[in-house]
């Protein structure tokens, strides 16, 4: 009938949409992961190739990700998270643009927090969170 077929069309532009969506979304994940990387290892004053001897990565595994021609795969993203002390969840939480400075802050915040009571640690996301209104 009619009404079946302006569902399936609806249904096909809709998935169209979302496909869209989320290779635009993977794009700026894979974006950000790669300028992250080399903002932390400018901020290091490492060249690449010294980055890589220090980091004990391939510099033909490395050199595509510094030129953001790949992303790294988990292994090596949880290898260069060790070389800068991050863990993995820590490395995403580093925003676009932010300098080694305060990224430096960030990870002083964050180990801070960790040593926190649990009561101290609500109370301070309470005051972080109206901060932020």
């Amino acid at each position: 009938t009619a009404r079946q077929y302006e569902d399936t069309g609806y249904r096909q532009v809709r998935h169209k949409e979302a496909l869209r969506t989320d290779q635009k979304w993977q794009t700026q994940i894979q974006d950000h992961i790669l300028d992250t990387i080399d903002s932390l290892r400018s901020s290091s004053g490492l060249s690449v190739n010294a980055f890589a001897i220090e980091s004990e990565i391939p510099d033909n595994t490395l050199k595509p990700i510094i030129a953001k021609e790949v992303c790294p795969t988990i292994p090596t993203l949880i290898r260069l998270c060790n070389y800068f002390g991050l863990p993995l969840w820590k490395f995403f939480l580093i925003t676009d643009g932010e300098n080694h400075n305060g990224h430096q802050k960030s990870k002083e915040m964050l180990e801070l927090f960790e040593l926190l009571e649990p009561k101290y640690k609500d109370l301070l996301l309470y005051i972080a969170k109206e901060l932020g209104k």
